[in-house]
């Protein structure tokens, strides 16, 4: 994969660029606190995640979203646009340091969501009640599923997730977790 002139590669870009859209619920162009807010309460309402639990996400997502808005929204305005999320992973990516502090945390967090009851293992209905949550097209899941349980056992141990959600935001290559936020590849 070609690099381009951003610094992030063609098929990151993509990948990238699928994930801003599916956070921006509004359609707006852009991405603010309130996106943030919205997406939480879709995904703490389908996981039917209790209120204790539903308050510390939303504290570790709302501390995210302001180090993410610091380091990407460029002109202050409370927006992100497509260009500032693109060059705050491309920081994000060519820095192992801020790589561990600010895409970790990301990496953590939706498993932590996924794997609600604690057991290690995202199941079918797990996964499906988040996708979902992100508008993720129905049609897909079951494909999906079955590229990130890589040892095909029904499930998707926190490590499988761990590996897809790092491939999603790292990898140049044709990896199965690539598609671990559904098809990138549709505008």
């Amino acid at each position: 994969m070609t690099e381009t002139t951003s610094g992030l590669s063609a098929l990151r870009k993509q990948k990238l660029s699928h994930l801003f859209r599916l956070m921006d619920l509004t359609g707006t162009g852009y991405i603010e606190r309130d996106d943030l807010k919205n997406l939480i309460e879709r995904m703490v309402f389908a996981r039917k995640v209790n209120n204790q639990d539903a308050n510390g996400l939303e504290e570790d997502l709302t501390r995210l979203w302001i180090k993410v808005a610091a380091l990407t929204d460029t002109d202050f305005n409370g927006q992100v646009t497509l260009d500032e999320w693109l060059k705050y992973f491309e920081h994000a990516s060519s820095d192992e340091v801020f790589h561990e502090g600010m895409i970790r945390p990301i990496e953590e967090a939706f498993i932590d969501l996924l794997d609600t009851d604690g057991n290690g293992y995202i199941t079918y209905s797990d996964y499906r009640e988040m996708v979902l949550a992100w508008n993720v097209d129905e049609s897909e899941l079951s494909h999906l599923f079955r590229l990130i349980d890589l040892n095909r056992n029904g499930r998707i141990s926190r490590a499988e997730a761990k590996k897809a959600i790092h491939e999603f935001f790292m990898s140049d290559a044709d990896v199965p977790g690539n598609w671990f936020f559904g098809d990138y590849t549709r505008a």
